[in-house]
């Protein structure tokens, strides 16, 4: 009997131990628990806490790993991306063989990849492709792999990353990605006739990157001085997304192109479209002005200078406006309200590069309103200098 005593007492105490332990789990385990439901139901920032809650409660637990992960991934859709990182490499640092190391790998790359740190992002990345380069997450990996050696101005490494994504069984949404930024990688080594190739693929797509790529033509055939091409690339991207960022300025850009090739009529109409975005209200109507002066449609133009000079007190437009109100009243012969103008300008703008014309103008004015002594006088112009016209 007494041989016996021990084992028993041992059976005992381990009892109690597994019992005692099994409590010790459950609290914990309680908390990993409500995270994973908050992590089901998207609400990720209660599900980070819940999961932090957790590892530091139990931080031996078996769950440790699954809630390192877990916590990466919620902070990662909350765009916490510093504490991401932090997570996931803490991960890797800890559990280098599990299954997850390599969503692990591809998440550190990627947080720094959207924290701008690109210097670390191009150092994860190419070790991530690297070891893992089956991975589905792969093509991603070298997606910002490319994105980040452009922004590190490896254009020739970019179009590197770019081809081996086209190479990858991928779907067309990720071919059109790369496609877009091939051609921005192109556009960079100077190759233009290969990225507008590229631009013009991703423009004909159902893709949201069409309207960039559209953008992106228009653009090019805007610095090319081909303005038609320029406008009409320019009212695709309009007509086709009505509803993308890029509309405000592609019509005020359409305007620009219209007014570049003198059709002045199309370009006011396009110039009214984008003054209605606040951003480009004070550029859109001082153009819309100008496209009426450069049909001769002077009071028309009085009109838009006169409203927008009202609201626009100070700043380059307003000297501008003022200046080519002035001139549209000149163009009238409206010389002494011309006059006013020219000279509150230099009043108001000494220093301005418009002060010269308009001290010049005013005096031109006078001329031509018949104040010849005035001009003499004011202007310091020499009576053997005038045009016989004025005398």
């Amino acid at each position: 009997m007494q041989r016996n005593r021990w084992p028993t007492l041992l059976l005992i105490f381990a009892t109690v131990l597994g019992l005692w332990n099994s409590h010790a789990y459950a609290e914990p385990l309680d908390d990993y628990n409500s995270a994973l439901k908050f992590y089901e139901q998207k609400r990720w920032d209660l599900a980070s806490a819940g999961f932090d809650d957790f590892l530091k409660k139990a931080p031996t637990h078996p769950k440790v790993p699954l809630a390192q992960l877990y916590q990466g991934q919620a902070l990662t859709h909350s765009q916490k991306y510093d504490a991401a990182r932090a997570v996931f490499r803490k991960f890797l640092t800890a559990h280098p063989q599990h299954t997850d190391a390599p969503l692990a790998a591809y998440r550190i790359g990627e947080s720094s990849y959207f924290l701008s740190d690109f210097k670390a992002a191009g150092t994860e990345l190419e070790s991530f492709v690297k070891t893992y380069p089956n991975h589905d997450l792969a093509v991603w990996g070298w997606q910002y792999l490319g994105e980040t050696r452009l922004q590190l101005g490896d254009a020739n490494g970019a179009v590197q990353a770019f081809e081996v994504v086209l190479k990858l069984k991928t779907d067309v949404a990720e071919q059109v990605e790369a496609k877009f930024y091939l051609a921005k990688a192109y556009e960079a080594l100077k190759q233009d006739d290969k990225a507008a190739a590229l631009l013009k693929e991703v423009s004909a797509a159902n893709h949201p990157r069409a309207a960039e790529a559209l953008f992106g033509i228009a653009s090019s055939e805007y610095q090319a001085e081909r303005y038609e091409s320029a406008a009409k690339a320019f009212e695709e991207l309009s007509t086709r997304f009505t509803k993308h960022a890029l509309v405000p300025t592609a019509e005020l850009n359409a305007g620009f192109s219209r007014y570049q090739f003198s059709d002045f009529v199309g370009a006011e109409a396009h110039f009214e479209l984008a003054s209605l975005t606040p951003a480009n209200t004070v550029t859109a109507t001082f153009w819309k002005g100008m496209s009426r002066k450069s049909r001769l449609d002077y009071a028309g133009a009085i009109e838009v200078f006169s409203a927008l000079a009202a609201k626009v007190p100070s700043g380059e437009y307003a000297e501008k406006t003022n200046y080519h109100w002035a001139d549209c009243e000149s163009h009238r012969d409206n010389y002494e309200e011309a006059q006013r103008h020219y000279l509150a300008l230099v009043e108001k703008w000494p220093n301005s590069a418009l002060a010269d014309d308009s001290l010049y103008s005013a005096a031109d004015s006078a001329l031509r309103g018949k104040k010849v002594a005035e001009a003499i006088q004011k202007y310091g112009i020499k009576a053997d200098k005038l045009n016989p016209l004025y005398a």
